[in-house]
């Protein structure tokens, strides 16, 4: 399952990037994602740095463990949740901020894909991954009118 939005944010792509690299900040944007903290010696957004996202949607509430996999002020942010319990670094979902200037402003596109499905999923119907796609796809939505209105403050 994969899926991607993009919105015009009438702000200097290096401001837009401050905005979606700092993921303490998440909890501002995001329905779900209520906040994140850096894991201990991983305090800044460099390729490798991990953190932990807690979630809550609706009654359910979860944590992932995240790394950082692209950090290119300007152009790219991008990090993986972690596959729970494994022995190596497995990613299940790949969430990807790009950030392309464009004349009058800066288009941010959020997207993800998911890489390594949990054993759930196999079980889902079609018509089920359908609407949890759409649910993820609603929720993007959300958070790109959330950072499109902090950066043009």
């Amino acid at each position: 399952m994969k899926g991607s939005l993009e919105i015009m944010i009438a702000a200097p792509a290096d401001d837009v990037y401050d905005l979606v690299w700092d993921v303490t900040r998440m909890g501002e944007w995001s329905s779900v994602c209520h906040s994140c903290v850096w894991e201990p010696g991983s305090d800044s957004s460099a390729v490798g740095a991990r953190f932990v996202g807690h979630n809550r949607q609706g009654e359910r509430e979860w944590s992932a463990n995240c790394q950082v996999i692209s950090a290119e002020p300007g152009k790219e942010f991008a990090f993986a949740t972690l596959v729970p319990d494994s022995d190596e670094p497995l990613w299940r979902t790949v969430w990807r901020y790009t950030i392309t200037p464009e004349d009058d402003g800066t288009r941010l596109t959020e997207s993800f894909e998911v890489v390594n499905p949990p054993p759930a999923a196999g079980g889902m119907s079609e018509d089920a991954v359908a609407a949890r796609r759409a649910d993820v796809l609603n929720n993007l939505r959300s958070t790109l009118d959330q950072i499109k209105r902090a950066a043009e403050k």
